[in-house]
């Protein structure tokens, strides 16, 4: 009798000693992966900004890099504010609590800039108040109206580990956007 306990015992501590090493592994994977990524997107934005620039003198490009996203602004405005029809000046930068509008193209990110397109629409929503995937929404952040960006990130600050119809798990995302209308909080 006391065998079958002990080798019941040495089973179940073999299994948890075996599951510990395959989540242990899972994580590393993840984190590799992750690294990956970083280093991919890095590596398309050096690319991508340099032909442009070579491409089309007169392009005036910007990138901010953010730990949870990095963006890429076509023709930036020159500066952060517009007279409204009071005469008196209004910051048209997006912070977090403002409504922005925008159309947006989404796609599973690639090197080669043509990952699977998953969404093409238009979006009218708060910033910063977790109405957007994390990515998104702190790529957002600091466009202004009028700009038109590309904001990629890991997939850390996308769907993670989830696997949506079109987004297979683990994938870094590509937004393009277009900012036709920011609404500032009150």
């Amino acid at each position: 009798m006391t065998s079958n306990k002990t080798k019941t015992f040495i089973f179940c501590c073999l299994s948890l000693f075996i599951f510990s090493i395959c989540s242990f592994c899972a994580k590393e994977d993840e984190k590799n992966q992750l690294t990956r990524q970083e280093k991919d997107i890095d590596e398309f934005i050096k690319r991508d900004t340099a032909q442009a620039r070579r491409a089309n003198k007169d392009t005036l490009i910007k990138v901010i890099n953010r730990p949870q996203a990095n963006v890429i602004v076509w023709n930036p405005l020159s500066d952060d504010t517009v007279e409204n029809d009071k005469d008196q000046t209004v910051d048209q930068s997006v912070e977090s609590g403002d409504t922005v509008a925008f159309y947006y193209r989404g796609q599973v990110f690639s090197s080669s800039k043509s990952g699977n397109l998953f969404a093409d629409d238009f979006s009218r929503n708060v910033v910063g108040r977790g109405y957007y995937i994390q990515g998104l929404d702190a790529g957002l952040i600091g466009l202004h109206k009028g700009e038109h960006a590309y904001i990629i990130f890991t997939s850390k600050y996308g769907y993670g580990n989830r696997e949506l119809s079109l987004i297979p798990k683990m994938s870094p995302l590509m937004f393009e956007v277009l900012i036709t209308d920011v609404v500032k909080k009150k």
